[in-house]
């Protein structure tokens, strides 16, 4: 059953993930039926994400220290990775 998984496969689930579960599964069945998963598209100016916390949240480009560390990090060629570029 999706809506009560079997606790012996590990500890016992906490109460407040039954609300979590939901709110994820309502956001992804309302994403394949209308497009719309119920929070603003993400762009790369405002870099707007859903954050799966209890209760479901939103977040402002709280990866910008990351990001601009690996945009400074130099990208490896396919030949220096050792495969072809994919050409399709």
């Amino acid at each position: 059953m999706i809506d009560q998984p079997p606790s012996s496969i590990g500890p016992e689930i906490p109460p407040d993930f039954a609300g979590l579960s939901a709110a994820m599964r309502n956001a992804f069945i309302a994403f394949a039926a209308t497009g719309d998963p119920g929070w603003p598209r993400f762009d790369t100016t405002e870099r707007i994400r859903r954050i799966w916390t209890n209760p479901p949240g939103l977040d402002s480009d709280t990866l910008s220290t990351s990001r601009r560390i690996w945009q400074r990090e130099p990208r490896p060629r396919s030949a220096e990775l050792g495969r072809r570029p994919h050409t399709e």
